[in-house]
Order: C-alpha cells, then structure tokens, then sequence
C-alpha cells in the first residue's frame, strides 16, 4: 500500500492552476499569444486575438509572427527576437505594426515577455491596438503643424504689410508735411510786413510740422526700421538697444563677435522682433537697471543672449497661457526650427536665450 494523498493533492493544485492560467488567458480583454523563439511560429492564442485580427484560433497556430507582419518589417521581427536570446530576462515594449485577416494595417501597442512554455523558449505578447489613437493623434499632429504653417504665413504677411506702411507714412505723408512747412515758410517769407500776430501763428504752425515729423518718423521706425532691411541685423541691434536706453534710461549694452550678418529675412525679423519684445518686457515687468546682451554664432547657430538685473521671471508668469508676447516669442524661434529659453538667472534678473540654426 503506498499512500498517494500528497501526490493526488499536488496533481489536483496543478489542475487548479491551469486552470485559472488559462481563465486568466482566455479571458483577458486583450489579445495574447505565445510564439516559439527560434521557429517564429504561434503555438497558443487567446479568443479576444482572434477577434482583433479575424483569424480562428486554429488559422492562428498555422502561422507565424512574421506572418502578421508586413514585408518590409520581416527583418526587424529576426533583429527583435535576436534581442530577446541576447537578453533571457528581458521585456520589451514596442509599437509594431499588424495586417489583420482584411489586409488592414493596425498600430499594436506590444508588451513581450521571454518565458519557458512547454519545455520551449517562447515569447508571451499583450497586444493593444492603439489604432484608431495614432490616427487621432496623426490628425492632431497634422492640424498643429496645418496651424503652425498658418501662423508663419500670417506672421509674414504681418511683417510685409508693416514694412509697406512704414514706406508709405515715411515716404509719403513725410513729403505732404515738409512740403506744407516749405509753403509756410515762403508764404511768410513773401510777405511785405508780417504783423506779431501772424509771425507767432506761422511759428507754431512749423513747429506743428516738425512734430507731425517726428511722429511720422517714430510711428515708421515702429512698425519697421529700415535699418534691419539696410544695414542688417547687427546694426537694428545696436540701434534698438541704444534707443531703448535713451527712452526708458536703462543701460542697455549690447555685444556681437559675428564675422557676419549675412542671414535670410526670416532670421533677421525674427531676432529683431525677439530682441524686441524681450527689451519691452524688461521695461514693463524686470524693474531693472542694466541689461546687457550678444549676438553670437556657434556649431552652427544663431545665438542672441539678452540678460538683466532686475526681479526675475516667476515660473507663474512665464508658464501664463495670456503671456502673449512669451508665446509669441517661442512661437517665432519654432517656426525657424529653433528654441527659446527663458528662465530666472543664477544671479538675479531673466535670462533669454535664442537659438536658430543658420541654415534656416
């Protein structure tokens, strides 16, 4: 007599066990199947897989894993199972694409595990099929850059139509006006005797003139220096740096080791405008008393640093979805595959730093 109690209840756990393995396995939402490491061939599927792809779990063990996949992606199923015998314990998570019975593509979000199945080396893989959310997230993408595309448009229009009124109230209402003040001039000047009365109204109507001037002149330069498009974007630097001294009293220095600033009109206006809102910015918010800036190249970049003194940025405000102009600025670095750092100095004050490549 030999008592097998303990055997018959081993024998009895081990039925328990598949059991639950194969409710767990059968059961799962998402689709599972289990395929021999050296032969590529699938030895075990659940129902929810056969649902997915539109194979019968009978069709399933016919096949192989390369068999779901498309030609051009045969050879990086033997790299990746290649990986899996590099790396027994390892784990791989990887978006793959599948053909379904229909020939549809699908984007199947796929975790593999390297387990021991049946005495066999194997690879047990959840799959996921995230398909319809790359396609949304494709048409996001899509709209984002349609969007983007759009901005730099209008961005260039904005800018063209800036330059063409600066030209027209430069060119032409600042002719109208000093043509007016030549006429007042020799209208007083042919007069036999000019009483006080008459010379006083002639003086402060040239004086009116000279003002209306100076406002056409400071509303043109506003909207577009002609500087940038004459002399380039070095010297529309140094310019605006002096003129934003002279307005707000601020030191204002700024510094350059370019060799040259021979780059296109986008990489001029966009540094220029950058350079720009930056100053104002400063003026508005830094409570600052010294800014100091360069223009530099490197690795093949267009580098602008502008720096102050004053406050700093808090995080709150640069991270503001109302921050217009902050927007504006990154938007502008973007739109020439560039980037843009704003951030609080080690040492006091804001930091902004353009980046552009040059090739742009």
């Amino acid at each position: 007599v030999t008592d097998i109690t303990q055997n018959k209840l081993a024998t009895e756990m081990i039925v328990k066990s598949e059991e639950k393995y194969r409710n767990l396995f059968n059961n799962n939402p998402t689709p599972i199947f289990i395929w021999d490491l050296e032969t590529y061939k699938i030895i075990e599927v659940n129902d929810i897989a056969s649902k997915v792809y539109g194979y019968s779990r009978d069709e399933f063990l016919q096949m192989t894993v390369i068999d779901l996949r498309p030609e051009e992606e045969y050879s990086k199923i033997i790299q990746f199972a290649n990986n899996f015998k590099d790396n027994p314990q390892g784990s791989f998570v990887k978006i793959w694409k599948h053909i379904n019975k229909s020939g549809e593509l699908m984007d199947m979000n796929i975790s593999s595990f390297r387990i021991l199945y049946n005495e066999r080396n194997c690879v047990l893989a959840m799959a996921e099929n995230i398909t319809e959310k790359k396609n949304a997230e494709d048409r996001l993408q899509k709209s984002f850059e349609e969007i983007r595309m759009l901005t730099n448009h209008l961005q260039s229009i904005r800018e063209e139509e800036r330059t063409n009124m600066a030209r027209e109230i430069h060119d032409e209402l600042g002719q109208q006006l000093t043509v007016l003040k030549m006429n007042i001039l020799s209208l007083v000047n042919k007069q036999d005797f000019i009483t006080p009365k008459i010379k006083l109204q002639s003086d402060q109507m040239i004086e009116m003139v000279d003002k209306s001037l100076e406002t056409v002149k400071k509303i043109s330069t506003q909207l577009r220096p002609s500087i940038l498009d004459d002399l380039g974007i070095i010297a529309a630097l140094e310019w605006q740096a002096m003129e934003f001294q002279n307005r707000t009293n601020i030191i204002c220095q700024f510094n350059t080791c370019c060799v040259t600033d021979n780059f296109s009109d986008q990489i001029n206006t966009t540094v220029f405008r950058i350079f720009q809102e930056s100053l104002t910015n400063i003026a508005r918010h830094a409570k600052a008393s010294i800014v100091s800036s360069t223009l530099y190249q490197e690795d093949g970049k267009l580098i602008l640093i502008v720096n102050d003194n004053g406050i700093g940025i808090c995080t709150e405000n640069k991270n503001k979805k109302t921050s217009f102009g902050l927007l504006g600025m990154k938007e502008r670095a973007t739109m020439l595959n560039g980037e843009i750092i704003i951030q609080r100095s080690p040492v006091g004050g804001t930091d902004v730093t353009l980046k552009i490549p040059i090739s742009c």
